[in-house]
């Protein structure tokens, strides 16, 4: 029934007619032979009496003009006029239009005039900033192609505030990822993970963005899921002019290109990131749990022997030699006119194969001992070697159909298909059993993701502006038949090692198989109204009002088997030395000799150990509407509005104790107010309040328990999470001195109520789950610079320099509730990072088609998961686990030779420092040498060579 609604409101606005609205028109005029501004260059629009003359700069800006098509007249004395035609001014948009004059005496064969609609360039996205009702923060198009940056998540940690978890999720001031909300053109993206509530920023290829705005206070017209941030990644849709271009890039990773690499074989489409269903249960599998047949029925024991027999017996490693990183993108631009109606086209196809060795070492430990006071002991260590292919395939293609200026239709599409394909060998000491191991785990993970939209904008008239969005999302993610296998001897000896047969089905040893689906539906309507359309949009009063309806639907299903003993068997330790892939033979899983008559058990049988609680079905409806007033009042301004937002989460599964049933309605209102005053032209300063909420995802809510080889650890989720109730202030400061420069400081302040973190449960292994804490504070200081350096020395090195610098402080505390005892009441939040710092040096010579980019990166040391500390005696059986700081620099070099090639030079992480994820085992709120890793891996410098064929 929703979808159909959704689906009528929206076909009904494809039939609205409008009017026309009011743009703007701005440009560069230059001498087409020295390049050299022309000052005082007349702009008229031909049959108007609108015009400009350029400035010192050559610049010049014409704004008021009525959306439509013009014909501009450009003239200088002694300069011969040049007439552009097609100039198409667009609502709310500004036209950019660049040419070049010909002194009467001189000739050339080509002059370049381009027009545009500009949205991804510096001066662009710090005018939106400057001019926003909300906290706000940004990247343009511009900026990322100076840098080496080859997706959303490297492009994003530049932002202020803003840092990358495991190089895809976003943590923006200090928060954990679940405390940002990422939109794609607008609309709320789908989540890409099964443990998380998280969007994967690597998904999306940095040659497709257009712009990234990360909104730092609520509004009206966002979703109000959020604390830290909502992010918004415009992907383009506008054709510049056309063109097909061709970019390859190979890849060095040091420590791994060239040097010993393990693989498993897989199927015949793994180049593809698909699996050809090699690695899924055969179609003959028993879909019933096979715990649940009787091993006295001869016919049972068949079906199981085949079952086992069934699956692949691939448990060994292949060494090879890592080839290098191969990255491949198509962009391919089109724009024609059907009649008098333009149609565009802006697709991206891209490729990449590449790999990475992570030499990883993970450690457990023993209890602390107050008394003592001495180091814990240890209870394993073990050495992985990690070997990861991955292979990613992706297209962005969007159409654009434009009735006139104030009219179109857009048509977005985004897919993205990603597989892992991992082999980790791991050896080792268990010191709580006196082992030495030597294990295999075999992971292959596949995700897929699509989202499309169809938009539509309009303009009634010159006050009223409407745009609507008919969308859909799916996202698969399938783990086909992870694979783990144990074996052990004793420590200190050289005996061969023989292979661990558990008593019973066991999650660590066996086989995996888990399968996610979800789709969302949505509909939103925006509409904008206009009381002064003469006026400016800066001194604009609008009312803004809209909805959002989104239905999402989730199932998630896993199944998991061990090969455990016939009851009475027992084998020789020379049989459990042989290679794995020796021990799970068919004839070992299947006894040609058994009978009914004359039963005659096998070797080994498979054991499914699949509980109700391995799956879930869960659904979400999501309504909301709101309403936003814009008040200008000379150099005092203010926007106030309010959010209302219904959500009923559902969720359906099982746990040792039964059924469990989610249902839960709430309805949220969320006020916001900014207000914002003028000083100058350049100066203002932003005072905004907003209301928001954090709402539990379907993974922690779900009580299924999944075990991590990597990590030896497990995750369950908690289905008595409530939602978190946020309330946000933000004071900023903010300086524009050029129209590319800006220059901004603030401070804020966030008070949870009921916040959800990651925790460590006890047990035999490290165990993650999720809680709400009582109440928690946040509060800290940002900066912004964004400067050229022209003009400040004589130096032409100099004037060609610019630099980019963000930094954040932020202090935070958690309040627990006094039930809980084991918890520590004097912390900071989980996952938030007491600084951040950001910092780029540029180095642009145009004449010469040269960029040099020299980037860093750091954070403070952030929580990983909230320990289980005991008040009263100070022990942690399981102590917080902090994610240690990481500098990080990046150099990047690009050079044009001629108009068809570029060429890219990168070196990625040039300090490769190493990833610490440590304990804190005194439980005394300090990192010294007295605490204890927990994982520890360096990723290794990784360089690139790029060249792109501008084919057209």
């Amino acid at each position: 029934m929703l979808r159909s609604v959704l689906l009528s409101l929206s076909l009904s606005m494809v039939s609205w007619t409008v009017l026309a609205q009011l743009g703007s028109i701005q440009g560069h005029i230059k001498d087409a032979v020295s390049s050299d501004a022309i000052v005082g260059a007349n702009v008229m629009i031909a049959g108007t009496g609108q015009g400009a003359v350029a400035d010192v700069n050559g610049d010049f800006q014409i704004t008021k003009v009525k959306a439509g098509t013009y014909t501009l007249i450009v003239s200088f004395i002694s300069y011969k006029s040049d007439t552009l035609k097609g100039i198409t001014v667009y609502p709310d948009n500004i036209t950019q239009v660049n040419t070049q004059l010909l002194e009467e005496s001189s000739q050339l064969t080509e002059i370049v005039v381009s027009g545009a609609r500009v949205r991804d360039t510096d001066v662009s996205i710090i005018n939106d900033i400057k001019t926003s009702q909300l906290v706000v923060s940004g990247i343009s198009a511009q900026q990322i192609s100076l840098s080496q940056d080859r997706d959303a998540a490297q492009i994003v940690k530049r932002i202020p505030g803003v840092t990358i978890l495991n190089n895809r999720f976003v943590n923006v001031r200090g928060l954990s990822e679940r405390y940002s909300v990422v939109l794609l053109n607008g609309v709320i993206a789908p989540s890409t993970e099964v443990d998380s509530r998280a969007f994967a920023f690597d998904l999306v290829p940095s040659n497709m963005i257009d712009r990234m705005l990360v909104y730092k206070s609520g509004g009206a017209n966002l979703p109000g899921d959020f604390a830290g941030a909502v992010i918004n990644i415009e992907t383009k849709s506008v054709v510049d002019e056309n063109s097909l271009s061709v970019n390859v890039t190979g890849g060095v990773r040091l420590g791994t290109t060239f040097n010993t690499f393990n693989t498993t074989p897989g199927g015949s489409k793994d180049w593809l990131g698909f699996d050809d269903g090699t690695r899924s249960l055969p179609g003959s599998f028993p879909a019933k749990n096979l715990g649940s047949y009787s091993l006295a029925s001869y016919k049972n024991r068949q079906l199981i022997g085949e079952a086992g027999a069934g699956l692949q017996n691939n448990w060994e490693a292949n060494a090879g030699t890592a080839a290098p990183d191969l990255r491949t993108t198509i962009n391919f631009s089109r724009s024609m006119l059907i009649g008098e109606k333009k149609l565009q086209n802006v697709t991206s196809l891209s490729y990449s194969n590449t790999r990475q060795r992570l030499q990883q070492d993970n450690y457990y430990y023993e209890a602390f001992d107050p008394s003592k006071n001495t180091k814990v002991g240890r209870r394993y260590v073990y050495n992985d070697d990690r070997d990861i292919t991955t292979v990613r395939l992706g297209l962005i293609s969007n159409f654009i159909f434009e009735f006139n200026p104030s009219n179109k239709i857009e048509f977005r599409n985004l897919f993205n298909q990603q597989a892992s394909n991992q082999t980790t060998l791991r050896s080792g000491l268990e010191d709580v059993n006196n082992f030495d191991v030597k294990n295999i785990g075999i992971n292959y993970m596949q995700r897929s993701i699509y989202t499309g939209q169809l938009v539509g904008k309009h303009s009634l008239s010159d006050r009223i502006n409407v745009n609507w969005v008919l969308g859909y999302a799916s996202t698969t993610a399938d783990q086909p038949d992870y694979r783990r296998m144990r074996s052990q001897r004793a420590i200190g000896t050289t005996e061969p090692y023989a292979i661990n047969i558990a008593p019973s089905a066991t999650p660590t040893d066996g086989r995996f198989f888990s399968n996610l689906t979800e789709k969302i539906y949505t509909h939103t309507l925006n509409v904008d109204y206009k009381f002064k359309p003469e006026a400016s949009e800066e001194e604009q009063p609008k009312l803004s009002l809209g909805y959002y309806l989104a239905q999402t639907e989730r199932d998630f299903g896993a199944r998991w088997f061990s090969y455990n003993n016939w009851a009475g068997t027992e084998h020789s330790r020379e049989f459990l030395t042989r290679p794995f892939n020796a021990i799970f033979t068919r004839d070992n899983l299947i006894n040609p000799e058994d009978s009914q008559a004359n039963p005659a058990t096998p070797e080994f049988y498979l054991n499914e150990g699949t509980n109700k609680s391995d799956a879930y079905t869960a659904k979400n409806l999501y309504t909301a509407g709101y309403v936003n007033f814009f008040i200008p009042l000379d150099k005092f301004k203010a926007t106030i509005g309010s959010r209302v937002e219904y959500n009923k989460q559902e969720l359906n599964s099982f746990d040792d104790k039964g059924a469990v049933k989610v249902n839960n309605p709430v309805t949220s209102i969320l006020p916001f107010v900014n207000l914002s005053y003028n000083f100058t032209e350049k100066t203002l300063v932003r005072l905004a309040y907003s209301k928001t909420i954090n709402r539990p995802i379907f993974r922690e809510l779900a009580s299924f328990n999944y075990y991590d080889f990597d990590k030896n650890a497990n995750t369950y989720g908690n289905p008595d999470l409530k939602n978190a109730n946020i309330h946000n202030v933000d004071l900023r400061w903010e300086n524009y001195p050029s129209k590319s420069e800006s220059i901004s400081l603030g401070v804020f302040y966030k008070y949870f109520q009921d916040p959800i973190e990651t925790n460590l449960q006890q047990g035999s292994n490290i165990i993650y789950t999720f809680i709400n804490a009582e109440s928690a504070t946040n509060y800290g200081a940002e900066m912004e610079v964004r400067k050229s350096l022209a003009n400040l020395t004589s130096s032409g090195f100099v004037d060609k320099l610019s630099f980019l610098f963000n930094a954040a402080l932020i202090k935070s505390k958690v309040t627990m509730p006094a039930s809980a005892t084991n918890q520590d009441k004097e912390r900071a939040m989980q996952g938030q990072s007491p600084y951040i710092v950001n910092a780029g040096l540029y180095y642009t010579d145009t004449d010469n088609g040269l960029q040099v980019n020299v980037s860093y990166n750091v954070f403070g040391k952030r929580i990983f998961a909230v320990g289980d500390y005991n008040q009263q005696s100070g022990v942690a059986l399981n102590p917080t686990q902090y994610e240690m700081p990481r500098n990080q620099i990046d150099l990047t070099i690009s050079k044009d030779l001629g108009r068809r090639f570029d060429v890219k030079v990168g070196i990625q992480d040039i300090l490769n420092q190493k990833y610490r994820l440590i304990q804190d085992s005194n439980s005394d709120r300090k990192i010294t040498d007295f605490d204890d890793a927990i994982q520890t891996y360096k990723p290794g410098q990784y360089i690139t060579l790029g060249v792109t064929y501008k084919i057209n």
